[in-house]
């Protein structure tokens, strides 16, 4: 009969990043098999040698032994930008996603290669490009939630579970044994996606949870009231002749912001790699497509059309000095690097200098990143060094909590209900590790919970 010989650790089980899971299995035919779970990259950032910032991608710990399969989650590329690296030492693996994630990866890839040029010259990005269309060519799309069969007496089953759209936790089946991976999950519906429901058909039939941890330790801002100061803020300013800057990030987080605004009556702009995700998010998905969540907008309106920054020169004609129009605009990298589509908005017309704008933060600043510093600057004083200047910030800083995680309370009430033999922590860092294991101890919860580190091997 099937067993799972192995669990290996290769990435995101001590961080938030580069989630990577090893399943060693034996298969009905005493064959060996190895399947990996989301293989994504990290993103560091740091100070060149002249003190200007940084930023590069890192991947996981790449597997000794021959991958088989690749099962992903969701199209993060923190679950995904590690794929084509994966599929380049292992071409005959297969590799499984929604409909949607194929999707959205392939996208991501894309923009991957365009900034590996940049950065790295023709040579890497050549290199990453190739690999990537061999692997898009390797991929099997799951168009509904189902048993899929692997290999002899291994089946693999997706549940939608609300991160983002596509997204899934994955049920592996390996002889009697089932083990679930989390992905990344929310319980909120947000403009883009239904949050998840309990898949009752796996209730006490776990034996092994693989589960996220990213805001274990804490309880997160109820979404709907939120979205809703996001746009009351957005209108004031407008109202002031003022200009409300979103930037945010492209998969996810810059539709559901662009959506939540829209569907109050607003019309912003939308701009970079968040028209692209726009674009796909309306694409028709059958299934997947049926948790939408857009209160009823037609994503594919012409209206909507007027308001998307396809080039340079549309946004430069927006953000010209000479336009005194209020505006407001979603726009990406969520977490302002140097050049990037929001650099262009946050320093045209001396944007972070006029106390009638605003910046709105919608999600997490990595330490060293521009929007780190912006940040921090809008809390302990005027002054912030960004984009090779120094700046007199005065223009409006708001955060806004649009999550698409859930909390601790959420996770620890999933792990009571699921009720699963043994749990496993992953993508998440100590505190909210730590913060999830004492919430899931508060319920009762009676087996064991194991907070490995990246490198660790679990066997039982």
């Amino acid at each position: 009969m099937a067993e799972i010989k192995a669990f290996e650790c290769l990435g995101g089980f001590d961080e938030v990043g580069a989630s990577a899971t090893l399943v060693r299995v034996k298969d009905d035919l005493g064959n060996n098999r190895n399947i990996l779970i989301d293989s994504g990259v990290k993103t560091r950032t740091g100070l060149d040698d002249y003190g200007e910032r940084f930023s590069y991608s890192e991947g996981h710990i790449m597997p000794d032994y021959i991958v088989h399969a690749v099962l992903i989650t969701h199209a993060h590329s923190d679950h995904t930008g590690n794929i084509p690296y994966v599929l380049k030492e292992n071409p005959e693996a297969s590799i499984y996603m929604t409909v949607p994630t194929s999707a959205i990866a392939m996208q991501l890839w894309l923009n991957t290669s365009y900034i590996k040029e940049q950065n790295e010259g023709v040579r890497e990005s050549l290199i990453f490009s190739d690999a990537a269309a061999k692997a898009c060519e390797k991929i099997t799309k799951i168009e509904k939630p189902g048993w899929i069969n692997l290999f002899p007496g291994v089946d693999a089953f997706y549940w939608p579970n609300g991160h983002i759209r596509g997204s899934a936790m994955i049920f592996l089946k390996v002889g009697e044994t089932i083990t679930c991976f989390s992905g990344d999950m929310s319980f909120y519906d947000t403009p883009t996606v239904r949050g998840m429901e309990m898949p009752e058909e796996f209730v006490g039939r776990v034996d092994h949870l693989f589960i996220e941890s990213t805001y274990g330790d804490r309880s997160i801002v109820e979404r709907y009231p939120e979205e809703d100061r996001l746009a009351r803020i957005a209108s004031d300013v407008m109202n002031g002749n003022g200009k409300a800057v979103f930037p945010a990030f492209g998969v996810g987080r810059g539709p559901d912001v662009f959506l939540a605004l829209l569907s109050r009556g607003l019309k912003p702009f939308i701009d970079g790699m968040c028209v692209t995700m726009f674009d796909v998010y309306a694409s028709k998905f059958g299934y997947w497509s049926n948790l939408d969540h857009s209160s009823g907008i037609d994503l594919n309106s012409g209206e909507i059309d007027l308001l998307k920054i396809y080039n340079r020169a549309q946004r430069m004609e927006i953000l010209s000095s000479g336009n005194p129009n209020p505006l407001a605009v979603v726009t990406t990298a969520g977490m302002m690097v140097r050049g990037s589509c929001a650099q262009a908005h946050l320093t045209s017309g001396r944007f972070l200098e006029r106390t009638r704008n605003m910046l709105g933060i919608t999600g997490y600043q990595a330490p060293l990143t521009e929007g780190y510093e912006i940040f921090h600057a809008s809390q302990n004083g005027g002054i912030v060094n960004v984009y090779g200047d120094e700046i007199n910030l005065s223009a409006r800083v708001e955060k806004f909590e649009l999550t698409s995680h859930a909390d601790g309370l959420q996770l620890s009430g999933f792990v009571k209900n699921l009720n699963p033999k043994r749990v496993i922590l992953n993508h998440g860092e100590k505190n909210g590790r730590e913060g999830l294991e004492k919430l899931i101890l508060s319920n009762g919860f009676l087996g064991s919970i194991i907070k490995p580190s990246n490198g660790n091997i679990i066997s039982f």
